[in-house]
């Protein structure tokens, strides 16, 4: 019997975690991975192209809504990181790389991070902690895909050009098509094998605390 794929992905998640799926992320899952679903069956994007969810960074409690992995037209390793927002309206504020919208399925708007500064950043940290992207010299594209979002001059405002340079955000009238320019036209499905760490991330991790006063291990 077929299950829906929230329900799939929320039993992966309990195994691989041990941890529960709240009732919102649950409801993330089914509006966004179908609009995902309809991407991926782009003529452009490879079958054996690999695919992540919920993908967590070593070493930090941040998760990728989902990669999608293969190799561009010279055959280079490539990964597009991609946030979803089921967003259909946002306010700029005055601080950089901040935006006002309702999140988590709140009723009232809340300050959080512009989506596009928000998958840069996860980008920046795969880079970091990840061997497998450091050393495999994976290249990586960040965007965010706002499948009910419209454009409207506040999202995509001058004010966040920088972020949206870095990642740009996908809108229900330009729909993300990782192949474009293009970014995926071959698909590879890349192994996560040990180490997940750096090795200069790992020596630090295991450099025993110095005596107090000393200050605190350097990365």
């Amino acid at each position: 019997m077929s299950r829906d794929i929230e329900e799939v992905v929320g039993a992966a998640f309990r195994e691989r975690t041990g941890g529960g799926v709240a009732p919102g992320e649950f409801r993330a899952w089914r509006e966004s991975l179908l609009q995902m679903g309809r991407i991926l069956h782009d003529e452009g994007i490879p079958d054996r192209a690999g695919v992540a969810i919920e993908y967590k960074i070593p070493q930090t409690n941040k998760r990728i809504d989902f990669i999608i992995t293969g190799l561009d037209e010279s055959r280079s390793s490539k990964a597009v990181i991609v946030e979803l927002k089921q967003w259909s309206e946002a306010r700029r504020t005055k601080k950089d790389g901040i935006v006002l919208a309702r999140r988590g399925g709140r009723a009232s708007e809340i300050e959080g991070p512009h989506p596009s500064y928000q998958a840069w950043s996860y980008a920046a940290l795969l880079e970091t902690f990840n061997a497998a992207v450091y050393e495999g010299g994976i290249g990586l594209r960040p965007c965010a895909y706002l499948h009910n979002y419209e454009r409207d001059g506040q999202i995509d405002h001058p004010f966040y050009a920088p972020h949206i340079q870095r990642a740009p955000p996908w809108t229900t009238l330009h729909r993300l098509r990782p192949t474009r320019n293009p970014l995926i036209n071959r698909g590879k499905l890349f192994k996560q094998t040990e180490p997940l760490l750096r090795p200069a991330v790992r020596a630090a991790r295991l450099r025993p605390w110095p005596a107090r006063g000393g200050g605190g291990p350097e990365y």
